[in-house]
């Protein structure tokens, strides 16, 4: 973007001209389109002192990138901090919700299958690879789910 310094109005880069004051911007021009410096009196390639009214004009792309600079080094510890404070909740909320009851019913069961016997071991056997198959699907979906979420990004 280009800021005419003389009214003030932007236009996109590679504008010659303001399109408010009519003035080169940056530049001034003879009729034959030969560029000249602001300060030139003629144009320093044919000489013609008929030029174009030239104004000052300021290139605000080096301050966009600034700006974007400064917004992401403000932001980005911020949203760092916040990620891994979430993440460290939700993995508390997998431990306490998942984790420990898994873990309790597993020993549970393991008490349960040494007290009654072979039988009563095999039953136990059979529901726990029943539930590990049904986590495997489970995150299987939810990795195909992450994978399409992703690619709409």
């Amino acid at each position: 973007m280009i800021l005419c310094l003389r009214c003030k109005k932007v236009w996109a880069n590679g504008s010659r001209t303001c399109g408010s004051c009519r003035s080169t911007l940056g530049k001034r021009f003879c009729d034959e389109g030969h560029e000249s410096p602001l300060s030139a009196d003629c144009c320093i390639v044919c000489g013609t002192a008929k030029l174009t009214p030239g104004v000052p004009c300021l290139n605000l792309r080096p301050f966009t990138y600034l700006v974007i600079l400064a917004i992401g080094y403000v932001l980005l510890p911020i949203l760092f901090r916040l990620t891994v404070h979430y993440a460290a909740v939700i993995w508390e909320m997998c431990l306490h919700a998942v984790l420990i009851p898994i873990l309790e019913t597993a020993i549970f069961s393991w008490i349960a299958a040494r007290v009654l016997g072979p039988r009563a071991a095999q039953l136990v056997s059979d529901f726990w690879h029943g539930v590990f198959r049904l986590s495997l699907q489970g995150i299987e979906v939810l990795g195909r789910g992450l994978k399409s979420l992703w690619r709409s990004l």
